[in-house]
């Protein structure tokens, strides 16, 4: 996979120092002391299609492949070349574990595709597997056309 960072109204050639300096690539051994503010995160996957667009209020790394973040929007794409959105996940606070590719919350999330909206607390997203998982307070709405049963 891999990982573009954004910083809007920001020159490359000011990032890219500044992006080393805070431990922002992931294989550094740079960790920032304090949270990052106001992030993007684009990745993709090996044929170089978009598979995640991640913005946030911050961000901060706890142990070795752990980071905490707050006001997660998670945009999640087919990863083919249509660029297809598949879902988006906004919530309060989340983790993400890098070893595993869990990202996780106790607080709110929801969900919303074209075809459902999900709601709820107690949540987690697989990365590899694409499954929500929301176990506290769902409320589910399916946005599904029927043909009438009775005529």
């Amino acid at each position: 996979m891999h990982l573009k960072i954004r910083f809007p109204g920001k020159s490359w050639f000011t990032l890219v120092p500044l992006a080393l300096a805070s431990g922002i690539f992931l294989s550094s051994q740079i960790v920032p002391d304090a949270p990052v503010e106001g992030f993007r995160v684009t990745m993709f996957n090996d044929l170089g299609y978009r598979i995640w667009f991640l913005t946030g209020n911050s961000a901060a790394h706890r142990e070795e492949g752990q980071v905490d973040m707050k006001g997660l929007d998670l945009e999640v794409y087919t990863g083919e070349e249509q660029n297809q959105l598949d879902f988006r996940m906004v919530g309060d606070n989340a983790t993400y574990l890098s070893h595993n590719k869990l990202l996780f919350g106790d607080q709110g999330v929801k969900v919303v595709s074209e075809a459902f909206t999900i709601e709820g607390e107690k949540w987690r997203y697989d990365q590899e597997t694409r499954r929500i998982r929301v176990s506290e307070n769902v409320k589910v709405v399916l946005d599904y056309e029927m043909e009438p049963f009775f005529k």
